[in-house]
């Protein structure tokens, strides 16, 4: 008797448990805000007035320098298009005058130590990560490629030789073909933002031109530099004070980049690819300046229109209607203007029929708010996904770092969740309208209009395009 009662409290408890578990689904199930406070480097500055981030951290014995210069591949001067690309390879893979790259390449691997020497659109930098056992020969290495490159014949020319092989195998790559004239497009063939090197714009890239755009960007007004791992940041500080300090401020020598203009009108670009198969699409315009007050509204709208799985583009173009593997998109910023853009590559049977999808989907978003589900669910997949941007001290450096490279204000990152949780459906329609413009949309397709679903002038007048 006491056992049957005993179960059948258990089935009475069951029951109750799994009527309460049924009304908490996880949908709706609310959470309370959570508090995050980002982390920020330390700053200082040397004696000469370079500025210094510190980021402390002894979970484990290892230190990295990083220094981080404004000298990306915006400012290659005109007709030398890889200038910056060529210098950061040949700074790494030439050694310095004191060190044969031979032999520098020997010390380093013996003693585990990480050096390299990278560039983006904006920035080149120099880093070196090492035991704390050997963190100051390697500092001393660190310092010696930053202010005494080489740059000799035989590294250099071996360099230019793996970017001319990828400049002679580049169109081979549809998504590189669609890439590259898409940035034509958007920005103009002589922008800044939009060159890039050829073949003729290398051979013109001399030693001398290297060794002067070395001493041009390479002056400690124009660097910033960053160090994180385990040290005390007194004793850092010194460090970098014996190996920086000495050396001469003087102001930098940038060109000017020219404003970007919107000229842009909507129109149709095929450059004609046969034996694809696969076609590459790229479909935008202009974006916003990184400095827009929109920008977190517009982060918001880019989660829930393409950058996530659970996107509308994601949804409706991959999952629903299959036509492509992948596709994605959204309004990125940039220093003057990013681009709205949307990247897909589909059959070439399916190629309108995409292209009309991913239109269908740009309307629909400038004409349909996002239902509380999708808002919902872009907030906090946003707001979740930002603390792992501070998870460690690289992290907490680079975000220090880029606060002070790109100009935000010093609470940048402090406001990031408040503003993102404060978003409306109504901000992300009126963000859509502002900021997704069909009439300046130029659709770019690359691959073979004779296996196309429809013809290309179902969508608009087309201009054939050329890869010279």
């Amino acid at each position: 008797m006491k056992r049957q009662s005993f179960f059948l409290l258990l089935v009475a408890a069951g029951l109750a448990g799994g009527a309460a578990w049924a009304q908490l689904h996880p949908s709706t199930l609310e959470y309370p805000d959570e508090v995050f406070e980002p982390r920020k480097a330390e700053r200082a500055s040397l004696s000469n007035g370079m500025l210094v981030f510190l980021v402390e951290n002894h979970e484990i014995p290892i230190v990295s320098v990083q220094a981080f210069v404004r000298a990306g591949s915006v400012y290659d001067l005109p007709g030398k298009e890889g200038l910056a690309e060529l210098a950061a390879k040949s700074m790494r893979a030439g050694g310095t005058k004191r060190w044969k790259p031979e032999v520098l390449d020997e010390e380093l691997e013996q003693r585990a130590v990480k050096l390299s020497v990278d560039m983006e659109e904006e920035m080149l930098w120099v880093g070196v990560e090492a035991l704390k056992k050997d963190f100051e020969w390697a500092l001393s290495v660190a310092a010696d490629v930053l202010r005494n490159p080489a740059f000799r014949t035989g590294p250099v020319k071996v360099e230019k030789g793996k970017m001319l092989d990828w400049v002679w195998r580049r169109w081979d790559y549809p998504r590189v073909v669609a890439s590259h004239k898409f940035g034509e497009l958007v920005y103009g063939k002589q922008s800044p933002w939009a060159r890039y090197e050829t073949e003729e714009s290398l051979e013109r890239i001399s030693q001398k031109d290297l060794r002067d755009f070395h001493r041009r960007v390479f002056v400690p007004e124009n660097i910033l530099l960053g160090a994180y791992g385990d040290f005390k940041p007194e004793a850092m500080l010194q460090k970098l004070e014996e190996a920086f300090g000495d050396w001469e401020p003087r102001e930098a020598v940038l060109p000017e980049l020219p404003k970007v203009e919107d000229r842009l009108a909507r129109r149709v670009y095929y450059i004609p690819r046969t034996n694809l198969k696969q076609t590459s699409i790229r479909i935008g315009h202009l974006g916003v300046n990184r400095h827009d007050p929109d920008i977190r509204r517009i982060e918001v709208m880019n989660h829930i229109f393409g950058t996530s799985m659970s996107s509308r583009l994601f949804m409706k173009v991959r999952s629903e209607k299959g036509l492509a593997y992948s596709v994605g998109g959204g309004v990125r910023d940039g220093l003057d203007r990013g681009t709205f853009s949307v990247g897909c590559s589909t059959k070439p049977e399916t190629t309108v029929e995409a292209i009309e999808a991913i239109l269908v989907e740009i309307e629909r978003l400038r004409v349909e708010p996002p239902t509380e589900e999708e808002l919902l669910r872009a907030r906090r997949s946003t707001v979740n996904s930002f603390v792992f941007q501070f998870e460690g001290a690289s992290d907490v450096l680079w975000k220090s770092i880029e606060n002070h490279f790109f100009g935000y204000p010093e609470d940048y990152w402090d406001t990031y969740l408040e503003k993102i949780r404060a978003v409306t459906a109504e901000q992300v329609l009126d963000m859509a309208r502002r900021h997704m413009n069909p009439e300046k949309t130029v659709i770019l397709v690359v691959g073979d209009e004779a296996k196309f679903d429809k013809p290309l002038s179902t969508l608009g007048e087309v201009t054939t395009l050329s890869l010279e």
